[in-house]
Parts: structure tokens; C-alpha cells; sequence
């Protein structure tokens, strides 16, 4: 049994996969999430784990390189200081302090996200997973389209089956 998990919104959607089986759950909290993939030998989530304490990740690095012209869907994690930030100005304020560059609105849009996976303490088997070079790793081959176009949707179920 394995489990992916993706924000959607103020919750979490999560994938169950039980054998050919799978089950949709939805919750609230990342803590939630967790008692609902109780037993799973694997979970996967969306989002940063493990922030840096300055500069970016090399994981973030070594995603944006092997994902070449797609690149973009990969945003490098915040640094933890950002996570006490009250709004995107006071967290930009807080990275230009530490000589790092500003981040994004869209990174800002999930720090919420990644406070509530960092104030956990993640068994092992909870890992950060990256959906596009997950494709990539399903169906080396393929040459992807973008993720919103009606081939690049089928694609990525072809890749799933």
C-alpha cells in the first residue's frame, strides 16, 4: 500500500493505492493526512520537506536540471526563516536580510503548506516527491507536452497506466 498526496486548496487530496485499488480521501491537515496513509509502505507529498537554513536545496537544483525545458515547475523551497514570515513582503524582507534573493507569490501561496509538514516529525517513509520528474522517471521517452494541454493530461495517464 502506498499513498500520494497533493494541496488542493486549504486541504490535502490523498491517493491510496491498495494492490489495482485505489481510494480518494481528502483532509484538512497535514496530520490528518498522516492517519489517513497509517499502514502505507510508502507516501509521497507535494510539497518541500526539509528546508534549508539558507540558500537553496540541491535537490531543488538537480529537479530544475534534470527537468530541463520544464524547469519552471520547479520552484526552490524556502529557507526556514521564512516560515514565522506574516506576509510575502515581511518574508521577502527576511530572506534580503540573509543575502538571498526575493521568492515568488506562488512560493508564498504554500508556506502554508510547508508549515504544517514542518511542524511534524515525518517517519522515513514520508518522502517529498516532484509529480513531473516522477513522469519522467515513468516514461523516460516521452517527450512531455505542458501538463494543462489535453495531450499533455494524456500523457501523463499514459505514463500512470
Amino acid at each position: 500500500m502506498i499513498a500520494g498526496v497533493d494541496g488542493a486548496g486549504d486541504r490535502w487530496v490523498i491517493a491510496v493505492l491498495r494492490g489495482d485499488a485505489v481510494s480518494w480521501a481528502v483532509a484538512q491537515h497535514a496530520a490528518a493526512v498522516l492517519e489517513v496513509v497509517a499502514g502505507c509502505a510508502a507516501v509521497g507529498v507535494d510539497v518541500p520537506i526539509g528546508l534549508p537554513e539558507q540558500g537553496p536545496r540541491r535537490c531543488d537544483l538537480e529537479a530544475r536540471r534534470r527537468l530541463g525545458r520544464a524547469a519552471a515547475s520547479i520552484f526552490h523551497a524556502p529557507i526556514r526563516a521564512v516560515l514565522d514570515a506574516a506576509s510575502h513582503r515581511e518574508a521577502c524582507a527576511a530572506l534580503r536580510r540573509r543575502g538571498e534573493a526575493g521568492m515568488t507569490i506562488y512560493t508564498w501561496g504554500i508556506v502554508p503548506k510547508i508549515r504544517q509538514w514542518d511542524a511534524l516529525s515525518l517517519p522515513s517513509h514520508v518522502i517529498e516527491v516532484h509529480p513531473e520528474l516522477s513522469f519522467r522517471a515513468m516514461a523516460p521517452s516521452v517527450a512531455f507536452v505542458g501538463k494543462k494541454s489535453a495531450p499533455g493530461a494524456w500523457q501523463r495517464i499514459t505514463a500512470l497506466s
